[in-house]
């Protein structure tokens, strides 16, 4: 196993990445100490996928497709964190929606 090299986003969110080669073709990529992806080099192209398993997309280089790899977990937390500053926002009453109730015909 060797140890590729270690990275961090220049997003709003903060990501540091820990890039890891456990196996020929194989890059797993550790943010925050949680597992955000891996690239594997198949059928001549590089294929990112998130930490769902779920194909990011497809690549001619590696550097292209480890980006995609950051990118898309730093979006992915980027739009968990904007949904707990919204609920936290002061000026989104913090009430219980009223009841809708639809009459029948």
């Amino acid at each position: 196993m060797t140890i590729a090299d270690i990275s961090s986003s220049a997003d709003i969110f903060e990501l540091d990445v820990l890039w890891i080669s456990p196996d020929a073709n194989l890059w797993v990529a550790q943010g925050s100490g949680e597992f955000i992806g891996m690239v594997e080099f198949t059928d001549g192209h590089f294929v990112s996928t998130d930490r769902a398993g779920s194909v990011i997309d497809s690549y001619s280089d590696l550097p292209a497709a480890r980006s995609a790899v950051v990118n898309h977990a730093t979006m992915l937390e980027s739009f968990a964190n904007s949904g707990r500053r919204m609920r936290n926002h002061s000026a989104i009453p913090s009430r219980a929606p009223a009841a809708f109730y639809r009459r029948g015909r």
